[in-house]
């Protein structure tokens, strides 16, 4: 119960970064990531054996919510410089850069 408002307050701040476009969202998104996964392995490891829905109910927890999620939030860390303007600027591409003919070897 603990860990899960934890993961509720991570995503919180999340979403409050990503409104405000805060320039450390992809750590709070990352974290979110990091905590979706560690908690469809723990909900999936300790269903115990004997109950047949329960592990079932975990594994489908688990693959259609909580790593779907991890998934978006991974892509939100990684492409979070797009949205605050802080990513890494483009290299020109060819238009931007004068050609320049090669040596010429006079033999």
């Amino acid at each position: 119960m603990g860990f899960d408002i934890g993961l509720a307050a991570v995503i919180l701040l999340t979403a409050v970064l990503a409104h405000r476009r805060h320039r450390h969202l992809d750590l709070a998104a990352v974290a979110v990531t990091t905590m979706l996964v560690v908690d469809a392995w723990f909900d999936v490891m300790t269903t115990p054996l004997g109950e047949a829905g329960g592990i079932l109910v975990a594994l489908a927890t688990a693959c259609l919510v909580e790593l779907p999620l991890a998934v978006l939030s991974l892509w939100i860390a990684l492409t979070a410089g797009d949205l605050t303007g802080t990513g890494h600027p483009q290299p020109p591409g060819p238009e931007g850069r004068t050609h320049r003919a090669p040596p010429s070897t006079s033999a």
